[in-house]
C-alpha cells in the first residue's frame, strides 16, 4: 500500500465540537490555501476572490483571519455568492451580469483598487476583472484548476502586476500539519466555517452518483459528503 507523507502530514485530531463531516473536508481550507493566504494578505488589505467555490470561500475566511479590511467575491452561481456572504464576504457581485471589465471598474468604484486578487475561478472573464480592480504593482494568484484554455490581457500583467500565477512554493510536512491543526482550532473556535460549503450528502453506495453530481451541478452543489455509515 503507497502512503501519501503530505497526507500524513495534514492529520489532525479532531475535538468534540468538530464534526466527522467537517473534518473530512478540511484538507483544501486548512492546508495550502491557509498558507497561501498567510503569505500574502496583509492587515488592512482589500483583497477580490474570484470564484466562491471550496477555495475562494476558504481564502474569503482566512483573509478576514489574517485582518483584511475588505473582501469581496465573485462567482456566476446565486447560491454560491449567498454561501460568500454567510462566510464573511463584504459583497458579492454575480460575474454574469457584467462584462469582464465593467466589473473590475465597477469593484473599484465602490471599495477603491485591490491589493491582491485570488482567483479560484480559472476562466478568461475572471482574469479581466481581477486585473482591472487590481491596484498597479499588486499581486494576482492563481488557485483554479483551469480545464479550457484561457486568454490574459498580457500587457496589463506585464506592465501593472508584481506578482502574476500560481502561489509560490509550498509548506513543508511540519507546517502542514500545523496548518491543519490551526484550521481545526479555528473550526472550533467558530472562525473558519465549512459546514456552509456542505451542499449534499450521499451514501457511501452511492458515491459514482455524488462524484458525477458534485462535476455536473455546480450551480446546486459547493461539497459533497460521502457518507460511510
Amino acid at each position: 500500500m503507497r502512503i501519501n507523507v503530505r497526507e500524513i502530514a495534514a492529520i489532525a485530531t479532531l475535538p468534540d465540537n468538530v464534526s466527522d463531516e467537517e473534518g473530512a473536508i478540511l484538507e483544501l481550507a486548512g492546508g495550502s490555501t491557509i498558507f497561501h493566504a498567510w503569505a500574502a494578505i496583509k492587515p488592512l488589505d482589500k483583497v477580490l476572490v474570484l470564484g466562491c467555490g471550496p477555495a475562494g470561500l476558504s481564502i474569503i475566511q482566512h483573509a478576514r483571519n489574517f485582518g483584511a479590511d475588505t473582501v469581496v467575491g465573485t462567482d456566476i452561481y446565486d447560491d454560491r455568492l449567498k454561501a460568500a456572504r454567510m462566510v464573511g464576504a463584504d459583497a458579492v457581485y454575480n460575474a454574469s451580469e457584467y462584462e469582464p471589465d465593467e466589473l473590475g471598474r465597477v469593484i473599484k468604484r465602490e471599495f477603491g483598487e485591490m491589493d491582491l486578487v485570488f482567483d479560484t475561478a480559472g476562466t478568461s472573464k475572471a482574469i479581466f476583472t481581477g486585473v482591472e480592480a487590481l491596484k498597479p504593482k499588486g499581486s494576482f494568484y492563481i488557485f483554479a484548476h483551469v480545464s479550457e484554455s484561457v486568454t490574459v490581457p498580457y500587457l496589463k500583467i506585464a506592465t501593472k502586476l508584481s506578482h502574476f500565477g500560481p502561489p509560490i512554493g509550498m509548506p513543508s510536512h511540519v507546517r502542514m500539519r500545523k496548518l491543519m491543526e490551526l484550521a481545526v482550532k479555528w473550526v472550533s473556535e467558530g472562525r473558519l466555517d465549512v459546514k456552509t460549503m456542505i451542499t449534499h450528502h450521499f451514501p457511501l453506495d452511492k458515491i459514482g452518483e455524488a462524484l458525477t453530481f458534485n462535476w455536473d451541478k455546480p450551480q446546486e452543489c459547493i461539497k459533497v459528503v460521502i457518507d460511510v455509515a
